[in-house]
């Protein structure tokens, strides 16, 4: 698994670079321009939430004493508002250096931004989960503190996995209304390609991603994989092949009306873009298991046309507004896959990491991560707890109990937390 930034003030976490992990085609001197860019947006950043939390302080220096006086939320607000803007001067960022490069804006661009967006806002999201983990130990020692005047930890958690989802959500509809306005005024018409040939293509690329799915499934490290951690230079010669690959059939695999959205309680993406992209492993491997049987239904659809015959792409083809389909992925389940079909929504639920894995792999953190024998034990005892009450009316109180015990070792944790966030709302 991928390791967490730890410890640490925003300025070296936030700057944390993603260009290398997430394979962006940028050239060497976008890439400078990029880091040049970002460090001088940083330091304004950062500068501008000190600015804020020092007039909040007013002169404090003891959590409690600020807690007491500002209020706990309030003092928080300055960090959440942090969060937002690391991503639109991330983004902006990566807009420019993008432009520098003279690159289209494309659907992979845009899963490539998000995901270099994500990777700093976990960054910064780690940081400040840590920061208040301390504040609050430290804060709950104190004697003019009430009980009334601290949060929960496991509703700080709660709130930044939200600020984070909510982020995601906005910046990828304003990237995409940005593609279709930048292409709105490109009006040339796509090309056609004979059957016959657009079959032998898209048979060359299932191919080809049947292979690449293989070396990277072996590549991942278990139990809760993140990033490929073996063959990585092969795997990115793959994933360069196929995107370009994919860059001719896309229009031709949405006029055969297939369709390309996934989506959890998280947000939506493309299974194709993300297919073909070093994407986080529970989404990339749900997209493939999902593009992988499609294109089997494109060739049968395609095998129902002469052969000699010209295929249109999809703005040349589509003369009246079709049906919206959605792919539906949802990472825990105690079921297998299964598809779903209701009226013209195609619902795919692909169950990528059961809840067994996500409590296998938090007991080894704490066991790997928590020095203390005695706090040790009563942590690994309320995850027990935590466990047993799945699917009850007691899970919210143990996931409470849970997230309070491991306060002081939260870094740890925060790769589970979406999952067992997501277990919350069943």
């Amino acid at each position: 698994m991928r390791p967490l930034l730890l410890k640490g003030a925003a300025s070296r976490s936030s700057s944390r670079i993603a260009v290398e992990s997430s394979g962006m085609p940028l050239s060497a001197k976008a890439k400078h321009y990029l880091e040049s860019l970002w460090g001088e947006q940083l330091r304004h950043l950062i500068a501008d939430r000190e600015s804020k939390l020092d007039g909040l302080r007013r002169g404090l220096i003891h959590p409690a004493d600020i807690y007491v006086r500002t209020g706990f939320w309030n003092y928080l607000e300055p960090e959440v508002k942090h969060l937002w803007a690391i991503a639109d001067a991330r983004a902006e960022c990566l807009l420019k250096a993008y432009a520098l490069d003279s690159q289209p804006f494309s659907p992979a661009v845009i899963e490539e931004m998000l995901l270099d967006v994500g990777m700093n806002l976990e960054s910064a999201a780690t940081s400040l989960a840590q920061r208040k983990a301390n504040e609050i130990q430290v804060a709950q020692g104190h004697p003019s503190l009430r009980d009334s005047s601290v949060a929960d930890m496991s509703e700080v958690v709660s709130r930044v996995a939200t600020t984070r989802n909510e982020i995601r959500g906005k910046l990828e509809r304003q990237l995409t209304i940005k593609m279709y306005e930048s292409r709105s005024s490109n009006s040339a018409r796509r090309p056609k390609m004979k059957v016959r040939d657009l079959m032998r293509r898209i048979e060359a690329f299932r191919d080809d991603l049947q292979a690449h799915y293989e070396l990277w499934g072996e590549s991942l490290e278990q139990p809760l994989p993140d990033y490929p951690v073996k063959n990585v230079s092969t795997l990115r010669e793959q994933v360069s092949g196929l995107a370009r690959q994919l860059g001719t059939l896309k229009a031709y695999l949405q006029a055969l009306g297939l369709p390309t959205i996934m989506e959890t309680a998280y947000g939506q993406w493309d299974a194709y873009d993300s297919a073909v992209s070093n994407d986080v492993a529970a989404r990339k491997g749900s997209s493939i298991e999902a593009v992988l049987p499609q294109l089997e239904q494109a060739l049968g659809r395609l095998e129902s046309l002469d052969p000699e015959s010209d295929f249109e792409s999809r703005q040349e083809r589509q003369t009246r507004p079709t049906a919206q389909h959605v792919t539906n992925i949802y990472n825990l389940q105690g079921a297998h896959a299964r598809v779903n079909v209701q009226s013209t929504d195609h619902s795919l639920n692909v169950s990528a990491i059961t809840e067994k894995e996500v409590f296998s792999g938090l007991r080894q953190a704490v066991s790997g991560g928590v020095s203390d024998d005695a706090e040790r034990r009563d942590i690994l005892e309320r995850l027990e707890a935590l466990e047993r009450s799945a699917h009850t009316q007691d899970f919210l109180s143990r996931y409470q109990a849970f997230i309070n015990a491991v306060a002081s070792h939260m870094t740890i944790i925060l790769p589970f937390i979406p999952a067992l966030t997501q277990m919350l709302g069943k």
